[in-house]
């Protein structure tokens, strides 16, 4: 969603890292360089890093840190924006925009694009819609009722909940998807004494 304001609205070319793989029930969205850690990037070859949904600095890598000498560090010389929910935010950016009282990443970038004037076409409202529902665990993790009015607006502007979200990721699970349940339940253990399952 935000990629696609930057390169839409604001004329940007923006490239997408994630160093964690990207489900493959999102495979809808956006080609994100999953190849490559940020660790790997020379940042230097950019005007701003834009970072969403990451608390610390110490998320953007998915390296795992032998000793705090090897741990990301971003360099000092690029423009660092940071944008986030989570009330742990350290505020690492030079543009800090956190706002703790949002469930979700992309309800921050809501309000942000509405702040901007941006215009919501149907194909920003599902990007919108896509990211409120997974961050918030299909409404699972809600901090208050704006989250259903974002949603809403979302839809009335175009976005199909049921085809363009629920589908793609709930209904369409892969094989490997399915194959991991099939292997959690048939191991799935009853510890009847406190009542809860397991699985290892």
């Amino acid at each position: 969603a935000l990629k696609y304001i930057l390169e839409k609205f604001c004329n940007c070319k923006v490239d997408l890292v994630s160093g964690d793989k990207i489900n493959l029930n999102l495979s809808f969205v956006d080609q994100v360089d999953q190849t490559r850690d940020i660790s790997d990037i020379d940042l230097t070859k950019y005007d701003a890093l834009v970072c969403i949904d990451q608390s610390s600095v110490s998320m953007l890598s998915a390296k795992p840190v032998a000793d705090a000498k090897s741990e990301f560090a971003i360099p000092n010389d690029i423009f660092t924006v940071n944008i986030d929910h989570h009330l742990t935010n350290e505020y690492f950016g030079q543009l800090n925009y956190i706002n703790p009282k949002a469930a979700s990443a992309c309800e921050v970038l809501l309000d942000l694009a509405k702040e901007w004037g941006v215009s919501i076409d149907k194909e920003l409202a599902t990007r919108l819609l896509t990211g409120i529902t997974t961050d918030t665990g299909f409404y699972k993790f809600v901090r208050s009722s704006k989250i259903f009015h974002d949603a809403g607006f979302l839809i009335e502007q175009g976005a199909d909940y049921m085809h363009d979200v629920m589908e793609p990721i709930i209904n369409s699970q892969t094989l490997k998807g399915k194959q991991f349940l099939g292997l959690v339940f048939s191991n799935l253990k009853h510890n009847t004494k406190d009542n809860f399952y397991y699985v290892a």
